[in-house]
């Protein structure tokens, strides 16, 4: 979980021109917790929202600014969220922003532990 967080999070702040802002909001909805993390970032263009979380892919926005990255990170928040019984998407608008969303099983543990 924690490479989860440090990816959505460091990818909200590099991926956003200055004085851009970033919110993070945590809610627990019995039996999951949701996680938002906003940016006002470059957003991802409408044509490619259906790639982001597929190995190695980068928006055509984000590489002509020179901001270094694998195309990776996106792709594992995915498995990791998936292998605890959880889910992630996102709403974006190009030049506008991004949020994604993790809803994650409160009772993770036990997920683990029955497999």
């Amino acid at each position: 979980m924690n490479i989860v967080f440090q990816n959505l999070l460091s990818n909200a702040v590099r991926y956003m021109p200055d004085k851009g802002k970033v919110t993070i909001s945590i809610e627990k909805k019995e039996p999951w917790v949701l996680v938002q993390v906003s940016d006002t970032g470059y957003g991802i263009p409408e044509n490619q929202k259906s790639q982001i979380f597929t190995r190695f892919f980068r928006a055509e926005n984000i590489k002509n600014k020179e901001i270094s990255g694998t195309g990776l990170g996106l792709y594992i928040a995915k498995s990791v969220i998936g292998q605890i019984g959880g889910k992630i998407w996102f709403k974006s608008i190009e030049g506008k922003g991004t949020t994604f969303f993790i809803k994650i099983p409160l009772e993770i543990k036990k997920i683990i532990n029955n497999k």
